[in-house]
């Protein structure tokens, strides 16, 4: 049996509130997508005690989050040699077009590439894209930094739990749109709508 959460605490991966298990105390999964029928990406402080009550993970993640961006500025100053560009035919994905992409010389770039494309601009390009990801992620974890100083050692926050939806069935719209602002007279959060043959109103 799965009980409710009734705290919410502070992801020391990400810096979002997210719901605290009551038997475990660990931050609940968050950061993930059930695209493929499981979880996939979820976030690293998934599982983990909320940032009120621990810092492991959060100095660890500022840690990886500094190399990363240390990379990322390093790459900046390099002589980059190679640019990525796009080549072939157009093909779609999820009515999304792309083309195939690959690295690419100075050589092989002007050979290849549009006679008003310019290899040394794409250097460039590339340099100020690496900046900028340098830059995001400090600033990401300059605000991780912030957070741990400022909550850390607070107490973790009540979690208001909303009431089931509850649901009722009209045959015409009037009768449903009475009841949906009967409902909100009374306080309750209230909607209509209609769908498979019926209209029904929803409300907490």
């Amino acid at each position: 049996m799965t009980t409710a959460s009734t705290h919410t605490g502070t992801c020391q991966a990400c810096g979002r509130r997210q719901a605290v298990h009551v038997n475990t105390g660990m931050i609940a999964k968050h950061g993930y997508t059930t695209e493929y029928g499981f979880f996939n990406g979820t976030c690293g402080g998934s599982d983990e005690l909320p940032l009120e009550l621990d810092t492991a993970v959060n100095v660890a993640t500022i840690a990886a989050m500094v190399k990363f961006a240390e990379k990322h500025e390093a790459a900046a100053e390099a002589d980059i040699t190679k640019v990525l560009v796009e080549f072939g035919p157009y093909r779609f994905d999820r009515n999304r077009r792309f083309r195939e992409t690959k690295m690419v010389d100075r050589a092989e770039f002007e050979a290849t590439q549009p006679r008003y494309a310019d290899f040394d601009r794409q250097v460039e390009i590339a340099r100020m894209k690496h900046r900028s990801i340098a830059r995001g992620v400090r600033a990401d974890a300059e605000m991780l930094v912030d957070l741990r100083e400022t909550v850390h050692g607070q107490p973790l926050q009540e979690r208001k739990v909303e009431a089931d939806i509850k649901r009722e069935y009209f045959k015409t719209y009037s009768a449903a749109h009475a009841r949906v602002e009967e409902l909100k007279a009374a306080g309750h959060k209230a909607q209509q709508r209609r769908g498979g043959g019926k209209i029904t109103v929803t409300y907490r």
